[in-house]
């Protein structure tokens, strides 16, 4: 299953949706997550796909 994660919030850091993330990938989803760009780095770091929000 494709999973998008998204955040809005000016304020929200990724970790928490990251965490989520990654263990929904070890769970055999396929995993993005949606945020600002000033965190891209950390997403794709994470593993997860980046998606510009």
């Amino acid at each position: 299953m494709r999973i998008l994660i998204a955040t809005a919030a000016p304020g929200a850091t990724p970790p928490p949706f990251t965490g989520l993330g990654t263990r929904l990938q070890a769970a055999g989803h396929t995993v993005a997550v949606a945020t600002h760009t000033r965190f891209a780095d950390q997403v794709r770091a994470a593993g997860l796909e980046f998606a510009h929000w």
